[in-house]
């Protein structure tokens, strides 16, 4: 259930980054802690362009992670609105 209708995700912390820079098939990507998560349709696509686009501009990665959705994150893409404590 949660694959339905959740999305798939890339965490990535790398030194050198100060922004990260877009690529196809990345829907958001947003800030979080020391690195950035980036939705995306194809998990494996984002990361080897990660690797790549890294490899390129001498970025070392320190992270490097598929996210799977969380049924908190489901519930606000369904509804709107976040889990109250």
């Amino acid at each position: 259930m949660l694959q339905r209708f959740g999305t798939e995700s890339v965490y990535v912390e790398a030194d050198g980054f100060e922004t990260l820079p877009p690529f196809p098939g990345a829907r958001k990507t947003c800030r979080q802690g020391n690195g950035w998560v980036i939705e995306t349709d194809d998990v494996m696509d984002a990361m080897q362009h990660i690797l790549h686009t890294a490899s390129e501009h001498g970025v070392e990665i320190e992270a490097l992670e598929m996210v799977r959705p969380s049924l908190e994150s489901v519930f606000l893409s369904l509804t709107g609105t976040s889990l109250r404590d």
